[in-house]
């Protein structure tokens, strides 16, 4: 149950990140370079919070699936964890690949 809780906390903090978006950052022209990199998050268990415990994340009073919101909002690129002998946990193969 602790496990479970401290999962919902952590998707939940990561919607509240993804919700404000990140600002574009204009390149440095002093140094004549340009600034490239991604924005990603651990989506392990965001089909699960959403599938199975029926969580669903909202924009603007809209619901939506929660990795079509992290997409909009700059993320691009997500982990997905696969555990070798998962107990109470979905990160098996059968889940990530689903």
């Amino acid at each position: 149950m602790r496990h479970m809780i401290r999962r919902l906390i952590l998707c939940f903090g990561a919607l509240v990140l993804a919700s404000g978006g990140l600002p574009a950052q204009e390149p440095d022209s002093a140094l004549g370079v340009t600034l490239t990199y991604a924005v990603g998050a651990d989506l392990s268990f965001l089909r699960w919070a959403e599938r199975d415990r029926g969580i669903q994340f909202k924009e603007n009073g809209v619901v939506r699936p929660g990795l079509d919101m992290f997409r909009d909002h700059g993320y691009d690129w997500i982990r997905l964890r696969l555990f070798h002998t998962p107990t109470e946990l979905p990160n098996n193969l059968a889940y990530t690949i689903a």
